[in-house]
């Protein structure tokens, strides 16, 4: 969520917020609806020590903003025209990410951390969250953002990585099999 909505933002409105989460989404907009009510159930899993159903709650919310960009596909409303739409859904995405990456913040702080960051905001903000930052309403209008980067390195199997690398080399092979005999012979002649 986080990388995909930064890169479109990047692309599409020069890596600068366009709107404020706020006006991106009212409060009965189901995502910030479901985000009440799971923070909600986190912050008493905290309390009660039970940190796997604390994180299950905040990962659900992943669950429903994935859903919400599959179904809103923001990369298509950009390519249409509607970049007001687009960008309004990038943005909540973000707050969403941004407020998940928060409730887990107890779990992973290093991975919180680097949300932060991602999002243009100050190591002093990023070192220190606080649970009231579960709140609607940090994203705003006119923020910056670094260039995006994954959180994650992918991971693959040894057998990924074969597979992968030899795709690569038949398609250079076609590749060079596709030259026209001109090009041939003068890169032949070159070497």
């Amino acid at each position: 969520l986080l990388n995909r909505s930064l890169n479109l933002l990047k692309k599409n409105c020069e890596s600068t917020i366009p709107m404020d989460s706020m006006d991106a989404a009212s409060a009965d907009h189901p995502v910030r609806v479901l985000i009440k009510e799971k923070v909600d159930a986190a912050r008493r899993a905290y309390n009660a020590r039970d940190f796997p159903e604390a994180c299950n709650s905040m990962i659900s919310i992943a669950h429903e903003a994935n859903t919400l960009a599959e179904r809103e596909a923001p990369w298509t409303e950009f390519k249409s025209g509607d970049r007001e739409k687009a960008a309004q859904t990038c943005v909540i995405l973000l707050e969403a990410t941004r407020i998940i990456a928060t409730g887990l913040s107890p779990v992973v702080p290093n991975l919180a951390r680097s949300v932060y960051l991602s999002l243009g905001y100050t190591e002093e903000i990023a070192d220190n969250l606080k649970w009231e930052y579960t709140e609607w309403g940090m994203i705003n209008k006119g923020m910056t953002f670094p260039q995006p980067k994954p959180l994650f390195q992918k991971l693959e199997s040894p057998e990924e990585k074969a597979a992968a690398a030899a795709v690569a080399a038949t398609a250079g092979k076609a590749a060079g099999a596709q030259q026209p005999k001109k090009e041939k012979k003068e890169k032949a002649a070159a070497q």
